[in-house]
Formats: C-alpha cells, structure tokens, sequence
C-alpha cells in the first residue's frame, strides 16, 4: 500500500504533514499492516540513528572517498532515469530506460472556437512515479540551467556540457510542448500537469515503458479561464530564460518572454491542481526571478518594473528559507547581485542543526533541502568574493556520502555505503507485493539519485516502503547538481578529483554495475512450499501430494519465490550458497533468510567467498566484484585473497591488496603491465604529472609510469628531470628539454 499524499514542500506546513503521516500510521496498525505476515519476510532495511552530538566530525574513513566530479557526474543520471516522453531510447544514457507515454496528448479548445491538438509527450516524471507535476519541471529545469550558469567550468572540466545539454534541452521542449497559443500568437493556454497523483500512485507500480493509457495520464491547463497558475507559468518562463543565457536558444527566450507575458496580463494566483502534493505558497518569488532574468537579457523596462512591484511581497522576497521548488527568491540575490538574499538563506542551516551536524529542515527529502543551503552558501562565496561558506557546504555534502558514524552514504551508486533500496518504479523491475517488502533488490541501479535522507530525530531507513526515508525526486537531484558542481569547481585539477571514465557516455547501467541484462529469474512452476501445520508446529514447509516430506532437502518454490528447504521446513535463518536445482540447472544458489535470492554480489559459504551473477556462483568470472563489505578480486568465481596487484572491472583499474580493493591507498602501483597511479584505489588514467611511491618520484603518462621519458616533468610541487621515467634526485646541472635549457638542482628545475 502506498501513501496517498506524498511529498509536500512543508515550508508553511510541516505540523500539517506530521499529524497526517501520525494518522496514516494508526490506521496502518488498526489495519493490522505494522507487520508483515507474508512468507518472503526480510531483516534489512532497519532504522539506524545518528548520534545526538550537534557537531560535525571528520571519521577519516579509508575508504569513502569526496570525488566531487564523479559526484556531478553521476547526479545527473537521475534525470536519465526519470525521462519521458517517444525519444527517450535516444537520449538517455541508462539503458534500461526506453520510449514511454507516448500517448500524452489531447485537445484543447480554444476562445476562438477552434480545438487544436496538443503534445504533451517529453519531460521529466516527478519521482519514484511517474506524474509530470509543472512546478518541479520547472523548479528543477531552472536549477540546473542556474548551475550552468554559475558553475560553467565545474561542466566543461568534468566533461559534462553535452550530457548538461541533452538534458535541460528535454525539459525545455516539454515546456515549450506546454505552451497553446492563439491566432496571433500569444499564450492563451499552458499545460501544468500530466497524470493526477492518487490515481498513479495507486492503480500502476512498474516500469513506465509498459504503463497503459488506461491507468490515468488526465492533462491539466492553465488558462485566462482560471487555475491561473502564475507559479508555473513564471518559473517556466525564467527556466526557459535560463536557457537562452546558457546555449544562445533564441526559440527559449521568445517562449519565455510568451509565457511572462500571459502571467502578467491574467489574474495572479497559485496552482491548485496538484493538490496536497505540492501546494504553493505564493507565487510572486517565481514571477520576480523571471522578470529579474528577462530584465538582464533585454534591458526592457517593462520587467524591472514587474520586479519591483511584487520584490518586496513577503513572498516576493522570501530569503530566510531554503531554496526549493516553493521557493526561489534567494536565487533572485546572484542576479542581483544582492549577497545579502543569499546570505540570509544560508544561514538558515544555524537554526535546523541536528544529530552529528547534520542541517535538517524537514522530515520529507531533508536532504534536498540540505543541498539547497550548501548551494545559497556557495552562491554567496561567488557574489562576494569570499570563502565563508565553502567549508560548512563540503561538510554537509560529505555527511551526505558517508561521512557519519552509521558510514551510511545518501547518492544512490556512489560508493558501497549508498541506498540499496530507493522508492522509484523504473528502477525496481517489480511489482506492489515486492515493494511493500521494503528490501526487495531493485534490477536497475538508480545511480546518482539522491534520497531522501535523515528525519530530525537522526533516524534512517533504508527501505523502498519508506518514500519520506528513501524516496528519490527531480527536484531532490537539482539541488544536489547545483551543489556538487559548485563545490566541485574549488577542487578542479586537484588529485582524486576525476570522473567515472566507464559511465561517461555510453549507455549504462543495471544494478550489478553493468550494462543492463535479459536475465530474468525463474519463474516459480510448483507450489511446493505452504504454510500448514506439521506435528503441531506451524510453518512453511515441502509438501508433496499434500503431505510434508521432512526427508527433503534443496530447493523448492511456491508463488512467493524460491525457497532453500532443510529437512522438510523453511527456517528462514539460512543464510550463505547451497547447491540445488531450479527447473533443472544445478547450480550453487545465493540464499538469504532461506529464499534464493538472484541479485549480484559476492557472498560466502565454508568454502570461501563467491562471485554470485543472477544468484548463482559463476566460476567464469575473473574481475572484480563488490558486496556491502567491499569490493574483491575474483579468480574463477572465488575470491583471491593471495592477490596483490593492480586489476581492473567494468568500473577500471583498481589496486588490490589481499584479494580487497583498497579505496584509501593513493600512490603507485604495479601489475603485469606496468606501474600506475592509484588514486583512492583507482588508477587515474587522467594523470600525467609526476607523483611518488615508496620507490620514488615517477613521470606518469595516462595514469602509467612512463619509463621510456628523459625530460622534465611537472607536478604540484614543481619540475623535475626525470631519466627513464623516474626522477634523478642526484643530478644538478643543465638539462636542454624541448627547446629550452633547465638548470637543475637536486632532480628539481630551479630556474
């Protein structure tokens, strides 16, 4: 079962949320639904805490890693997840996404009298399900313009222009899509929103690829006869200005200015079709910051004037809180100019201080909220020219992958800490009865998604049930891109600042880490395992032509699944690899609480530890492999603790000590190709510079020590001559080096 009100803002009305989520959670219990009865029970997914210290602490953990450049990279996978519309195939970079709701169409009938067709195919769905709500469209499509603009050189270094591009291009069709126009030309119509929330989140759980027409896509107008909806229509015009100012699209500002237009001559008002998912609280932030960005663009008056007449409004100028989709007046202060808006924001984070440090506004998505302070703060740096907030941003950004005492990251991929079970229909590859599990394994990895993070009193579940705890959004990620390529662009050149060379372009990626498979688990054929009553103890137990076989053991299945039995009975205790048969393949089966369990990971027996694919040991598989305890070397499907070296999966090359992945080793080290540099365990094929092991200072060409190079090479402490790839530290005189003669002191150029 699922909540029927989901994911409010709370700025105005977070008491309002929690006597709702106390109500649901009574009737819950009077529903008898506070525990589950069902055979596939699971004991992941429990609430962890935080500790009650209000001060930030550096757990120097060796292998949690603040790659801030991965980080932007992989923030913006979400986006791919959520896409929408008859072209995604072509644009998304995961591969388990493809074409949907390619019905998103209806007609509109015009004042004229003329009905005209209008497409509404394209966007972005809002979170775990798949609604189009026009106020995070909007919201997130101008914050992640807004990181463009502000942080260009965090993009262009990391290597994310183009992918930056194909997505804010998405959503800026789609709102152009949104746009009906009369005879002349004007706005005369805006579509808010497609699908109504209550009806998606209860009829359809699954991938939207394979979601019918049926299940309720009702399109939604915003017009000059009512439902104004000045809100979406003015932060749809300044993400569409936002556009222009980042790629030169004139089609965007013509829009823009379009949009503007109708806002300002229709009665203002807020959006009241979606309801208590996102009821906004004003709409006179949203309408300054388009007036603000069309003023900077055109220098017509006309928006200076608009500005002014609604900027001072209470919720014209809305600083003291955090920036989210109900509320962009402090973005307003860095077009400005006007340092104070974005100070006063982010210094709202000193009142919401919670466990370990934690800055936690709100119970639902405090995380976004977390990422939307850090990016005022950074934003205040940049206009005044100071670092005030740049070290209380990484802090925050760092809890937020890892750095805790629970070791617990909130970005889904990012390291072997990160959410295992998001709320996100797309992602699950399963059904209703799997996600009130809450751990069931989701067959794609949601990766660079942000959930939604820590309640006030510390607590965290990571539970796909859970849609306040674990719940993923476009709006989430917006501010969380925002904040990575703003922090990112105080680290570029730095070491261990690279990105996931394997996730860079092409089309990834499913939850092992892979490109996506066709595997599908076995479908149950028997039900061999029931529940009845065997010498006066209730359980579940092999039957065969109505009678308990104690004498069995393997595995045998029934509608739930597949079951490892043990003398006649599932215990559900056991836990490791067991050898049995599924319609006939023999093979050694990963078995978690007693249920087969096909997923990827390595898992251990008496044995040793395996390589487990589709929840089979594979004993083809040499490469690396990770599970919650690390990342292993594998050698015919069994760890290799002898190992020591440098070896490489789908993700790279990676150094290896002991058959473990070690994420704190920086430095170089060797295989049988040769010597590389590691950086937080992984070689960094991006270096060219000069860096040192226990043997020596070397000269590195593509992340390799170059022993063939006599010349000078650079690092950040200098230049040095190097002879045979390595410096010579006993050498002083004059070297003569492309062109130009280097005196040379101790191996180090002093001239």
């Amino acid at each position: 079962m699922r909540m029927l009100t989901r994911k409010r803002s709370g700025e105005k009305s977070g008491k309002k949320i929690l006597s709702i989520l106390l109500a649901l959670i009574m009737i819950f219990s009077v529903l008898g639904m506070s525990g589950s009865t069902s055979l596939a029970q699971s004991k992941n997914g429990s609430t962890i805490r935080f500790g009650s210290s209000r001060e930030i602490k550096d757990y120097k953990y060796s292998d949690i890693s603040y790659n801030y450049a991965k980080l932007l990279q992989y923030s913006l996978y979400l986006y791919d997840a959520n896409m929408c519309g008859p072209n995604v195939g072509s644009r998304s970079l995961l591969s388990w996404r493809g074409n949907c709701h390619t019905y998103d169409k209806t007609t509109y009938k015009r004042k004229d009298g003329k009905t005209v067709n209008v497409d509404v195919t394209g966007g972005f769905h809002d979170a775990g399900d798949h609604v189009k709500f026009g106020i995070t469209e909007a919201y997130s499509a101008t914050l992640l313009e807004m990181s463009y603009y502000t942080d260009k050189k965090a993009y262009e270094s990391a290597g994310q222009t183009k992918h930056h591009r194909t997505i804010t291009d998405h959503f800026n069709e789609y709102l152009k899509k949104c746009i009906v126009s009369d005879a002349s030309g004007n706005v005369e119509a805006f579509v808010i929103q497609v699908g109504e929330g209550n009806d998606d989140h209860n009829t359809y759980w699954g991938a939207p690829e394979k979601q019918a027409k049926s299940s309720g896509r009702k399109i939604y107008f915003a017009s000059s006869k009512g439902d104004y909806s000045t809100d979406i229509v003015s932060l749809s015009s300044a993400a569409l200005a936002l556009h222009y100012m980042n790629y030169s699209d004139s089609s965007s500002l013509t829009a823009a200015k379009k949009l503007f237009k109708f806002a300002k001559d229709n009665p203002k008002a807020t959006n009241k079709t979606a309801g208590s998912f996102y009821e906004s609280s004003g709409w006179e932030d949203d309408y300054c910051l388009a007036a603000t960005l069309l003023y900077n663009i055109t220098g017509d008056s006309q928006y200076k004037n608009e500005y002014n007449k609604y900027s001072n409004t209470t919720k014209g100028n809305n600083i003291y809180w955090a920036i989210s989709w109900d509320n962009v007046a402090p973005l307003i202060g860095y077009f400005s100019k006007d340092k104070t808006k974005l100070k006063a924001s982010a210094d709202v984070a000193n009142n919401y201080v919670s466990n370990e440090g934690y800055v936690c506004l709100l119970d639902w998505g405090s995380a976004r909220y977390n990422t939307a302070l850090q990016y005022a703060g950074l934003l205040y740096d940049k206009v005044s020219g100071t670092s005030t907030y740049r070290k209380k941003s990484e802090q925050q950004m760092k809890f937020l992958l890892g750095n805790n005492s629970q070791k617990q990251c909130f970005v889904v991929g990012y390291n072997s800490y990160s959410p295992k079970y998001p709320h996100h229909e797309a992602a699950s590859g399963y059904s209703f009865s799997e996600l009130n599990q809450g751990t069931h394994a989701n067959k794609y990895n949601l990766i660079g998604a942000l959930v939604g993070g820590p309640k006030t009193d510390g607590s965290y579940a990571d539970r796909a049930d859970d849609y306040v705890y674990n719940e993923v959004a476009i709006d989430y990620n917006a501010t969380l891109v925002a904040a990575a390529a703003a922090i990112y662009s105080g680290h570029i050149g730095e070491s261990g600042q690279s990105v996931d060379k394997n996730l860079s372009s092409s089309k990834s990626q499913s939850s092992s880490g892979s490109s996506a498979s066709s595997y599908k688990p076995p479908k149950p054929t028997k039900n061999q395992v029931v529940k009845t009553t065997y010498k006066g103890v209730i359980g579940w137990y092999y039957v065969q032509k109505g009678k308990v076989v104690p004498s069995f053991t393997g595995i045998a299945s029934n509608s739930s699944g597949w079951w490892y039995v043990e003398k006649g009975k599932v215990t559900f205790k056991k836990n490791g690899i067991f050898k049995g048969a599924i319609n006939g393949k023999t093979a050694w089966w990963y078995v978690k609480n007693s249920q087969i369990t096909f997923t990827d990971t390595v898992a251990k027996n008496e044995n040793g530890w395996w390589r487990i694919k589709n929840g089979m040991v594979d004993f083809s598989y040499t490469g690396i492999a990770k599970n919650e305890h690390g990342w292993w070397r594998i050698v015919g499907g069994r760890v290799d603790f002898g190992y020591t070296g440098v070896a490489k999966n789908e993700y790279g090359w990676f150094r290896v000590v002991g058959g473990k992945v070690d994420f704190s080793y920086t430095g170089i080290a060797k295989n049988e190709y040769g010597w590389w540099r590691i950086v937080g365990g992984k070689v960094d094929f991006n270096c060219n510079s000069v860096e040192k092991n226990e043997y020596g200072w070397f000269k590195l060409k593509g992340g390799k020590v170059d022993f063939g190079f006599t010349g000078i090479g650079y690092n950040k402490y200098g230049s040095w001559y190097c002879r045979g790839g390595k410096v010579d530290f006993s050498y002083s005189g004059n070297v003569y080096y492309n062109g130009r003669t280097y005196r040379i002191s101790g191996g180090k150029v002093v001239n």
